[in-house]
């Protein structure tokens, strides 16, 4: 293990110059000047996923931004016995993630999840909505057929947890199509607990 921590950045078409930091067996991502990946992002969602009853009984996740799979690593140690499907859009870091091996190997679906949901033919119990566009998570104002795609292949039952940032017009917009559960802040982040 290196001691001494070390920087350096990639240049990713989807998400322009990233730097990564590494130090002590972590690593993080950083573009845009926001956290992709790192400490910040793995305690906002391993917060989040205390919100998830009966996790043993989860059978199938999906998991909407994947950046180095934290919340894909902290899924894997809940839902042991889960069906784990993941969509990031920029290959650059699935690459990144893949070549950093930070989770157990998953079926990871490179695309825009505008165009990978409406292909998607199974159901899920539970859904983790971590994808942005530059800094916004509002995916569905270039498309509104979203938020139908969305609550098509989660579970009767299911769980939707929206990691919507500062975008509370992300939450009104899942609610119309998902039943608000409850909505909290983690530090600077608002997220929200949806049923179907």
């Amino acid at each position: 293990m290196n001691l001494l921590p070390k920087r350096w950045s990639f240049e990713s078409e989807k998400n322009g110059t990233a730097q990564v930091w590494q130090w002590l067996g972590y690593t993080e991502v950083y573009a845009r000047g926001l956290e992709q990946s790192g400490s910040y992002v793995t305690s906002l969602w391993r917060h989040a996923l205390k919100k998830v009853p009966y996790p043993k009984q989860v059978q199938s996740v999906l998991i909407l931004g994947v950046c180095l799979g934290d919340n894909i690593r902290l899924a894997q140690r809940l839902f042991v016995h889960a069906n784990i499907v993941a969509i990031e859009w920029d290959q650059t870091m699935v690459d990144l993630a893949l070549v950093c091996k930070r989770f157990e190997p998953v079926q990871i679906i490179v695309g825009d999840l505008r165009t990978v949901l409406p292909t998607l033919d199974q159901t899920f119990d539970v859904i983790l909505g971590d994808a942005f566009y530059s800094d916004n998570p509002n995916v569905h104002e270039a498309d509104p057929t979203f938020g139908h795609n969305l609550s098509r292949v989660l579970a009767p039952g299911g769980m939707y947890i929206l990691n919507a940032a500062h975008q509370f017009e992300s939450m009104h917009y899942v609610a119309r199509f998902l039943k608000l559960q409850k909505q909290w802040r983690f530090r600077a982040n608002r997220l929200a607990l949806f049923i179907h």
